[in-house]
């Protein structure tokens, strides 16, 4: 017994308010007016680790908003640096892991799936600096993280930087598909029909006095895959039978 004893490797003491991986929900399809996206939000303490994750149903976007982060998929090692963007195939385990000192901070979004594509990285430093996924629009810049050229069956998604007392406005209809704004950076506004909503209050607002950046992402029909259309990103809130869900991402 003393030998047992002698060979044990010590105990660790774990505090209640001590988590190393953590996943909040912020919306799905029976929480929503939606059908096809979930979103949610995983935390990694430093030097923490998940267990096994997999989405049997669904294909996923993991978005990397804070730390460097490392995610197991498919056979390999993904290191995350910030806004960078990994999507993960329909019904593939992963593992994520923090192995610095701050807190890794993802987004989560996921949408009902048929088909396995193969895994994508999108390296935010490379994409912004490549014109063919840059839209310079009217006082915001939008950055095509995953456009209709990745293989997926419905997801999309990229970033919107919108500067100062700018909005998506007038509201518009986005008629093949559905979508979520989830404001990462200041107080974002959204038009949706005649009503105007602030993320952060749920009160109409006037517009952002600071520059906000905004993940924008979506589920596309087949149709719009077939024929390569799809309306430009970034630019407003859906208003079509379908809602469109915005949050804004907090601590």
């Amino acid at each position: 017994m003393l030998e047992e004893q002698q060979g044990a490797e010590p105990a660790h003491f774990l505090a209640a308010d001590r988590c190393q991986f953590e996943y909040r929900e912020k919306c799905s399809p029976r929480t929503a007016n939606l059908l096809w996206l979930t979103c949610g939000i995983y935390r990694v303490a430093p030097h923490g680790a998940s267990g096994e994750l997999c989405h049997r149903a669904e294909e996923s976007l993991l978005f990397c908003l804070a730390g460097r982060p490392t995610v197991q998929l498919d056979g390999r090692s993904y290191s995350l640096n910030h806004y960078d963007v990994l999507y993960v195939p329909l019904g593939t385990p992963y593992w994520i892991a923090n192995e610095g000192d701050l807190e890794s901070l993802l987004v989560v979004c996921r949408a009902a799936a048929t088909n396995r594509h193969a895994p994508y990285h999108a390296v935010w430093q490379k994409v912004r600096a490549e014109p063919k996924r840059t839209r310079h629009l009217d006082r915001k810049d939008v950055f095509l993280m995953f456009d209709v050229t990745e293989q997926a069956d419905r997801l999309l998604a990229g970033y919107t930087i919108y500067q100062p007392h700018t909005r998506a406005w007038p509201p518009h209809k986005h008629t093949d598909q559905e979508e979520i704004y989830i404001f990462t950076k200041g107080h974002g506004m959204q038009g949706s029909g005649r009503r105007r909503s602030c993320t952060a209050s749920g009160h109409s607002t006037p517009p952002p006095s600071r520059y906000s950046i905004t993940i924008r992402y979506s589920a596309r029909t087949r149709s719009c895959i077939s024929s390569g259309a799809s309306p430009a990103p970034g630019i407003g809130s859906a208003t079509s039978t379908r809602s469109s869900w915005m949050h804004r991402l907090t601590s």
